[in-house]
């Protein structure tokens, strides 16, 4: 009974290194992800080397300064929208 004890806390311990080792590599919170392994074990070791690091979504934001740039003025009588921004200049 000891000894099943001992080997499942060796297996905790070690897919919670492992998940923490592989998330600092991967850039994301170490003991976050460790404290995760220690409570998922595998599935947490999958969940981290399975997901993209957050470096692969850095140049992934989109250039939204050009919209509107065509949107014509409200007609006479209607009000503008708010949420579409500032409104275009006639």
């Amino acid at each position: 009974m000891a000894l099943l004890v001992i080997l499942l806390l060796a297996y905790t311990l070690a897919f919670a290194f492992f998940t923490g080792w592989l998330a600092k590599e991967k850039g994301r919170d170490e003991v976050t992800w460790t404290i995760l392994g220690l409570f998922f074990g595998i599935v947490a070791l999958l969940a981290v080397g399975l997901a993209p690091s957050p470096a692969a979504f850095e140049g992934d934001r989109i250039d939204r300064s050009h919209v509107g740039a065509d949107r014509e003025a409200p007609r006479e009588g209607y009000a503008w929208d708010p949420r579409l921004g500032p409104p275009p200049s006639e």
